[in-house]
C-alpha cells in the first residue's frame, strides 16, 4: 500500500472533528488501522511539524500535553484529497476484510514464527519451506482460478 505521502492526509483525517494531543492521534490512526499498524511518534511528531508549518495544523499547550487541531486550510487540503483518503480507508477495509474471512490472521502468524526461528534454520529447512510456500502459492492460485482438485 502506498501510504507515504499520503500519511498526512491520513492525520489530517484524524483530526476531522476535534483536536487530539500526539499520543490520541496515535492511538486514533491505530484504530483506524484495525489495530495493524500503530504510528511510531517518530513519524507522527515530524508530520504534525510538516503540516504545522503548512498552515495546515495549528497546536495549543494545555498543560504539559500539546493538542492539535486542523485548520481551515487543513480542512480544505483534507477535502481535496478525500478521494486518496477514500482509497486507503476502502484498502484498510478490504485488507481487514480478508484476513479475517480467509484466515490471513494465520499467515501473519506464521510469518512471525518464520521470523522467530530464521536464524536457526539450516538450508534443507529452507529449503523445504520455500517448496511449502511455492506449493501453497500454487494451490490459491489454482483455486483462485476454479481449477483446484484435492
Amino acid at each position: 500500500m502506498q501510504v507515504r505521502g499520503l500519511f498526512k492526509y491520513l492525520v489530517l483525517y484524524t483530526l476531522k472533528d476535534s483536536g487530539l494531543h500526539g499520543y490520541g492521534i496515535i492511538q486514533r490512526m491505530s484504530e483506524l488501522f484495525g489495530g495493524e499498524y500503530t504510528p511510531s511518534p517518530g513519524v507522527i511528531y515530524p508530520t504534525l511539524q510538516l503540516l504545522e508549518d503548512s498552515d495546515l495544523v495549528y497546536s495549543v499547550k494545555e498543560g504539559r500535553k500539546t493538542i492539535y487541531y486542523i485548520t481551515e486550510k487543513g480542512l480544505s487540503e483534507l477535502e481535496g484529497n478525500m478521494d486518496r483518503v477514500e482509497e486507503i480507508m476502502n484498502i484498510i477495509r478490504r485488507r481487514r476484510r480478508v484476513l479475517e474471512e480467509l484466515g490471513g490472521y494465520e499467515l501473519m502468524s506464521i510469518f512471525r514464527d518464520l521470523m522467530t526461528y530464521y536464524p536457526i534454520l539450516n538450508d534443507e529447512k529452507k529449503r523445504m519451506i520455500r517448496e511449502a510456500t511455492r506449493e501453497f502459492r500454487n494451490n490459491i492460485i489454482r483455486i483462485l482460478r476454479g481449477d483446484y482438485r484435492e
